[in-house]
């Protein structure tokens, strides 16, 4: 989820579940509300959600997780504490038998601490520790399983004494195997992502992609893209594969940043990069680019463009050939997305007056009808690689303390509505509809004079009428609870919901 709530205040949590089924022809989407009261939290920027082997997500607001089936059902909903101390999720990973793994922090008085935390597959902890000497203030951390033995890595952010991130490997008994930290060069600074393969891992900076091996020593550092069209860009996520490891990137042509994708070879070489170039005003007029999340699967690769207040999904196939880009207003931006466990997409973002908005798509990596789809290509990627030196990584004495934490349940309460995607207002270049206290108000930038039919998605006719002037009220309390098209000859079909 995100489930958002403000420090030193009780808030009760909505949030809203998006399912969204097999696209055929007029599919609709089915949706729930959640609401319940947790503990005190932080309020947090976007959306983090995370799949699990059998469909199942977890929902992330800084300090609340829940477990969510792909029916909507909510199976826990739980907040962790150490002490009277929140702790907030940071991470969160499944291992084969179920258990989950999460990066957690906690706020102290003096300095932020990260640590790890190991919960049985209903979220009830089982182990914990936290890093504790150096003093340092380390404000997130990422974490990363590798299957073969079961240990683990995690990558802190520091802004402490040492600066640089810090990087530790746990045996799969929660033992420390090492500690390392950057001495010389500046790249291992302020981590956003880490992914494993095999015995390795790879982790991404702002600036660089960085390969480890298995007792923390620095393989390759990524050729910079540099030198080309775009003069700069910036990394934001990585994501391993037995082809390579994929990445996604902000390349900057004067002031207008635009999204990208490449894969890197397991040895550093840079195998391509693409431009994301979409027909959208929003990305092509200096757009305020947050995050760029990143999933991959066996056949499709999907990638979600994080605005202030707007997200764009973009999917294709792994011979690169296009399939579906969409647009989604939303008012808290999604941070993470996951591949669920049939090969579809789970999105998360928050929209005022429903709370948090749960997409699941299937196989073919489609919001479905109910967005507005965006044309779009990829295209070549023009740099020179540029070959960069590998930072000095050394070993330095760590200690992490054993930490009791305690989990504690809140109710929720799930009930069935039509949300249309969690967008009760869809708009055409020129006109909006919104649907409050039993009425449908059109609105347009232009005078309007036309007739209007309002049909279900199923094609059956339920009102009709005429617009004039540049707002027009139509009553709706005849209507169903469901999705709803409004068409008017020359504009476009505007679909709204209608809810109770």
């Amino acid at each position: 989820m995100k489930i958002h709530c403000l420090m030193q205040q009780r808030w009760p949590i909505l949030v809203v579940l998006c399912l969204l089924a097999t696209f055929p022809a007029h599919a609709q989407s089915q949706s729930w509300s959640v609401n319940g009261a947790p503990p005190d939290s932080y309020l947090q920027d976007a959306t983090e959600v995370y799949g699990l082997n059998n469909g199942d997500v977890i929902l992330v607001d800084g300090g609340a997780v829940a477990r969510v089936s792909p029916g909507g059902t909510v199976q826990w909903a739980r907040t962790y504490q150490q002490n009277d101390t929140l702790i907030l999720i940071t991470d969160v990973l499944e291992y084969s038998d179920g258990r989950l793994l999460m990066a957690i922090v906690k706020i102290p008085d003096l300095y932020t601490k990260i640590g790890w935390m190991r919960t049985n597959d209903q979220g009830v902890p089982q182990q914990a520790a936290f890093f504790v000497d150096p003093p340092e203030a380390s404000a997130l951390a990422t974490i990363d399983i590798h299957p073969s033995d079961n240990s683990f890595t995690i990558c802190a952010t520091s802004s402490g004494p040492l600066y640089h991130d810090h990087l530790f490997r746990f045996g799969p008994t929660g033992n420390l195997i090492y500690s390392r930290v950057e001495t010389g060069g500046e790249i291992l600074v302020f981590s956003l992502d880490q992914c494993s393969s095999g015995d390795d891992t790879y982790i991404v900076t702002p600036s660089s992609i960085l390969k480890v091996d298995e007792v923390g020593a620095p393989v390759w550092v990524s050729d910079l893209l540099g030198n080309g069209f775009f003069s700069f860009y910036r990394y934001h996520r990585v994501q391993a594969a037995p082809e390579g490891v994929y990445f996604t990137f902000e390349g900057f042509d004067g002031n207008i940043s635009r999204p990208g994708i490449g894969l890197l070879s397991h040895e550093g070489e840079i195998l391509w990069a693409k431009m994301i170039m979409a027909d959208h005003p929003l990305l092509n007029d200096e757009p305020d680019i947050r995050d760029i999340e990143l999933v991959v699967s066996q056949l499709r690769v999907a990638v979600c463009v994080g605005l202030p207040d707007d997200f764009f999904l973009f999917s294709f196939t792994q011979q690169l050939q296009e399939m579906h880009g969409s647009h989604v207003p939303v008012d808290r931006r999604p941070e993470r997305i996951a591949l669920t466990n049939d090969q579809g997409v789970a999105i998360a973002h928050e929209s005022i007056g429903y709370g948090t908005v749960l997409h699941i798509t299937d196989a073919s990596l489609s919001l479905g009808e109910c967005v507005q789809e965006v044309p779009f290509s990829l295209e070549d990627q023009s740099y020179n690689p540029i070959e960069w030196f590998l930072p000095e990584i050394a070993a330095y004495a760590t200690t992490w303390a054993p930490a009791t934490i305690t989990a504690t349940s809140f109710n929720t309460v799930s009930n069935d509505i039509c949300l249309g995607i969690g967008m009760a207002e869809l708009r055409d270049p020129g006109r909006s509809l919104v649907v409050e206290n039993e009425l449908l108000t059109v609105r347009s930038t232009e005078p309007m004079n036309s007739a209007y039919t309002i049909l279900d998605l199923a094609g059956k006719v339920h009102s009709q009428g005429v617009l004039r002037g540049h707002e027009v009220q139509i009553g709706v309390s005849a209507l169903a609870p469901g999705s709803y098209l409004l068409h008017s000859p020359g504009s476009t079909a505007l679909r709204f919901v209608v809810y109770r």
